[in-house]
């Protein structure tokens, strides 16, 4: 596994959390002994990197969202080049996925290749494509059991890669090195892979993947201010030589960037739990006037909850038998879906302390 662990006795209390419902709450940043932008504007800022990167997972997409027009086929192959391609970024999508992402996901393009050459409508029973009834221009490729492929596809990559990848690069600015420079250039390589403009969450143009979910939960979670308070504490914390041991942590320590590494670690793990549950409201307002709609965002709900394999959380109990379970509550084919979404969901939020009713 290529995962790193944020092991110690700091994650003790977060990892209990998860026993505790999650609450809305307004987010108080605690003082801090230096002066820090409300915008992510630093000295020597630099994640064009993790941009090309999310520019290459966006030509992924794109070119998944081809075979969302019925008898235009998708090229398997193609999408497998776009997903190893290292020629640009002098590495890959493939690279960056923890390993159990890398392997999955060219399974889902297999799928995609080989269902995009149906000629008819998707159906129970048949792969195709599929419209949306309020929305006839929005089509999705579903595979014969109702499930939307590029939501797969999508939520295994931010889980896979921007997620796992965000997390590691927060491990290694405060773990890994001491050196100022790439302290700095860890952080921003993280900030990078949340995918938002430097004035987020006031300014939301633009924002996508992790970015766009934290804006459309702000009202539910108020992550978005979480998240992005705490990359600019902690930035501002390691420019100004505010590290901290893991073994020494006063209880007044949440300026120091080693706590907000931890917050932002926690936030997203909230994130991921609500994004799901975010899925399923949508899809249980679409159930009977917009099936195919519905569909989709059942399909990413899914997808959410089975990622949760692929990027282990020190800070969450990653339990296949749990994931499994609520995989189960799904059914095999979303044609079939059943009605009570709201068990579904009140499952969720008591296995991860989420109060559903908050989506």
């Amino acid at each position: 596994m290529k995962k790193t662990i944020i092991a110690g006795a700091i994650f003790f209390a977060a990892f209990f959390c998860w026993s505790c419902t999650k609450q809305i709450t307004s987010y108080i940043p605690q003082p801090t002994p230096f002066a820090y932008p409300s915008t992510y504007n630093f000295p020597h800022v630099n994640y064009v990197t993790q941009q090309n990167i999310l520019s290459q997972v966006d030509k992924l997409m794109a070119a998944i969202d081809q075979g969302n027009t019925q008898g235009t086929p998708v090229d398997s192959g193609n999408l497998r080049t776009i997903f190893t391609d290292t020629s640009g970024l002098g590495l890959s999508l493939s690279s960056l996925c923890v390993d159990s992402a890398a392997i999955v996901i060219p399974n889902y393009f297999i799928s995609i290749g080989a269902d995009s050459h149906s000629t008819v409508p998707g159906s129970d029973g048949v792969a195709g494509v599929g419209a949306s009834t309020q929305n006839p221009a929005k089509t999705y490729l579903q595979s014969s059991n109702g499930f939307v492929y590029r939501e797969l596809v999508k939520t295994s990559i931010m889980e896979g890669l921007l997620a796992y990848q965000l997390e590691n690069r927060l491990h290694d600015s405060i773990y890994n090195t001491l050196l100022t420079a790439n302290l700095q250039g860890n952080w921003d390589a993280s900030f990078g892979y949340f995918d938002v403009p430097v004035g987020f969450p006031v300014d939301t143009v633009g924002a996508k993947y992790w970015g766009r979910y934290a804006k459309n939960l702000s009202a539910s979670l108020g992550l978005d201010t979480v998240i992005m308070n705490n990359f600019l504490i902690g930035r501002a914390a390691i420019d100004n030589g505010f590290l901290l041991a893991p073994s020494a942590i006063p209880a007044n320590a949440n300026y120091y960037a080693i706590q907000d590494a931890n917050t932002i670690v926690n936030a997203f793990d909230e994130l991921i739990i609500g994004a799901a549950i975010h899925e399923l409201s949508e899809a249980q307002l679409d159930s009977s006037s917009d099936p195919v709609s519905a569909r989709a965002h059942l399909s990413s709900s899914w997808g959410f909850i089975r990622s949760l394999d692929y990027n282990a959380s020190p800070n969450r109990s990653n339990n296949s038998t749990q994931i499994n379970s609520i995989l189960a509550a799904f059914g095999t084919d979303l044609y079939k879906f059943p009605k009570n979404v709201d068990s579904i969901k009140t499952v969720i939020g008591n296995t991860y302390g989420f109060l559903s009713t908050n989506f």
